[in-house]
């Protein structure tokens, strides 16, 4: 499996990736259709993969997301107002992010305070596309200024716009 990963990683003794997880999360947002073992693995999946083959080889350390993803789950006020796609879209892409922050850190302690951070913009996020639904897009820029969020320039519906203002 490792030869499917990078062939210079099995001959070698390098780990797969030099560097922090910050800068590999960055690398495999990109398609992975370049590797016939990752292709059909999402980037959560491959991140997954890498993170444990180098834990393996090299005894690096590795921060399990459950909790953080427990975290996310069980705060009710992040898909309060919302539609049940938007609901589903806005704890699948926050569980992608916390999956992000876990493979970029060891410590539990910084990965908790990002991740309540993140959770407290979901809310807030969560209310501006609620408004956009309910009272329409004059009063949901309103709403995103007052949070200091920048709109959007592909929001053309209350999808696009959670997806917009949660990459910010």
């Amino acid at each position: 499996m490792i030869r499917c990963v990078s062939m210079s990683t099995a001959e070698t003794s390098k780990p797969l990736y030099k560097g922090d997880y910050t800068q590999l999360v960055l690398k495999l947002r990109t398609p992975l259709s370049h590797s016939p073992c990752l292709s059909s693995f999402d980037s959560t999946q491959a991140r997954a993969v890498l993170a444990f083959l180098d834990y393996l080889r090299y005894g690096v350390e590795i921060m399990d997301a459950t909790p953080l993803i427990e975290r996310v789950l069980e705060d009710e006020g992040i898909t309060s107002g919302l539609e049940e796609s938007e609901a589903a879209l806005m704890v699948k892409l926050l569980t992608n992010k916390v999956g992000e922050i876990a493979a970029g850190t060891n410590d539990a302690a910084s990965a908790r305070q990002r991740v309540d951070g993140l959770c407290r913009n979901a809310r807030r996020i969560g209310r501006v596309v609620e408004c956009y639904r309910d009272e329409g897009e004059a009063s949901a820029r309103l709403k995103a200024e007052q949070f200091a969020m920048r709109w959007p320039d592909d929001a053309r519906d209350s999808s696009a716009l959670l997806q917009g203002l949660l990459g910010q």
